[in-house]
């Protein structure tokens, strides 16, 4: 991709802190612990959701994995992982704390590499597409999952599917220096019409078998490879 990576940015910063603004502020050994406690947590709700519509736990796909907050407890679930992110920093980091866990089948890729090789079971992304400002990368992204996808493969993924306002109109029209750290390009929060997702993911043969929280925040699709 091109163009400044505001998360490579970030990850030299505070990578736990940006992915998770909840912990930002915190010590080190305590945003940790909180952090992957709540990663633990979150794949276990989301893996509920799934658990009867996987087709197998052989190999899952993350985009977006940032320093393994979610990927961790993936891999003890799935044979394999492959974590996608854009920034190699992060990737470093999520390495890093994998091997720290013992955890041995993660697969690391940047987004412009051959990570839609292998038959995927799983396919996930949670806060992440909320980030992107280009519509084409996001569609670049689906199309890419759903051609790694088995026949039946699940997949699951996030977006902010609230309604414009004037507030959110008005921020795109302020310098990017003046907004708060959270607002800033390349963290900010992108809204996403949902009709516009639905014909995306039909476009690319993924049939909708679960929608949860439309027209909120923390909207997540239900996806089916058909």
């Amino acid at each position: 991709m091109s163009g400044e990576n505001k998360w490579e940015t970030f990850a030299n910063k505070n990578a736990k802190g940006y992915v998770d603004t909840s912990v930002k502020d915190l010590d080190e050994e305590e945003r940790a612990k909180i952090f992957f406690e709540s990663g633990q947590k979150f794949t276990k709700k989301r893996i509920a959701k799934v658990a009867d519509l996987l087709p197998d736990k052989e190999h899952a796909l993350e985009i977006g994995a940032g320093v393994g907050r979610l990927t961790i407890p993936h891999a003890q679930i799935f044979e394999e992982v492959i974590a996608v992110d854009i920034s190699p920093t992060m990737i470093e980091k999520m390495t890093k704390n994998a091997g720290q866990v013992g955890l041995k089948n993660i697969h690391p890729f940047l987004p412009e590499e051959p990570w839609d090789e292998e038959a995927i079971s799983y396919a996930y992304s949670y806060f992440v597409f909320q980030h992107i400002a280009d519509f084409t990368v996001i569609e670049n992204y689906i199309q890419r999952i759903a051609g790694c996808l088995k026949i039946k493969g699940i997949a699951q993924l996030h977006f902010d599917t609230r309604k414009s306002n004037f507030l959110y109109r008005l921020r795109s029209l302020i310098p990017d220096f003046l907004l708060p750290e959270t607002q800033k390009k390349g963290i900010q929060r992108i809204r996403r019409n949902p009709d516009q997702l639905r014909r995306l993911f039909k476009k690319h043969n993924l049939e909708i078998v679960g929608e949860y929280g439309c027209n909120t925040a923390n909207a997540f699709f239900l996806l089916r490879k058909y």
